[in-house]
């Protein structure tokens, strides 16, 4: 199955450091705020210069910069400088320190396995026969299939493609790469 969710129709919510939108969340009835969910994908926007993340034990994480700046302390390590696109996985029990007001993307797994990628623009993939896949248009990009319509994302929006082992690809004249989640068994 194909659905295309358009960036307005994301679930936003408010917290201290600025404006998260949720972009997907399974099961479908999970919440969020209850940590009741195996896998969530939201993009927030980081408004104040610095912040800390919200502890979530139990948590795999990932995040990537779409555009801003972003320095991650995570524990006591070195600091991750981010570049666009750059992808930072940690735990949800960590410490971690923001700083810099930017843009990100972020895959939480809880009791599942996934992972988040960079997909060059022009590459074939297949989606996963028993899982989600989760395409980001960081620029506007069409998606197209092996059997079925292409798919038109504007800037923000995504297309998720569910239990199926059908062929993808992207193509756009002015975007390079997308992102693109992948969560098995949802």
């Amino acid at each position: 199955m194909i659905n295309v969710i358009k960036k307005e129709n994301y679930k936003v919510s408010e917290w201290s450091g600025g404006v998260t939108k949720e972009i997907l969340i399974l099961p479908e009835e999970g919440d969020y705020a209850e940590r009741r969910f195996h896998a969530r994908v939201s993009s927030a926007v980081v408004e104040v210069k610095e912040s800390d993340f919200t502890e979530l034990p139990g948590v795999h994480r990932f995040i990537s910069l779409i555009h801003g700046d972003m320095e991650l302390h995570i524990n006591d390590a070195e600091p991750k400088i981010l570049s666009p696109l750059d992808i930072v996985e940690f735990e949800g029990e960590d410490k971690v320190h923001c700083v810099g007001k930017a843009t990100d993307f972020n895959l939480m797994l809880k009791g599942t396995e996934g992972k988040m990628h960079v997909l060059p623009i022009g590459e074939k993939r297949t989606a996963l026969k028993e899982g989600t896949v989760l395409i980001f248009a960081v620029g506007a990009v069409q998606v197209r299939f092996s059997n079925a319509d292409p798919v038109e994302l504007s800037t923000g929006d995504s297309c998720v493609i569910t239990n199926s082992d059908m062929d993808y690809l992207i193509y756009s004249e002015r975007t390079q790469n997308v992102l693109v989640v992948e969560i098995e068994g949802e």
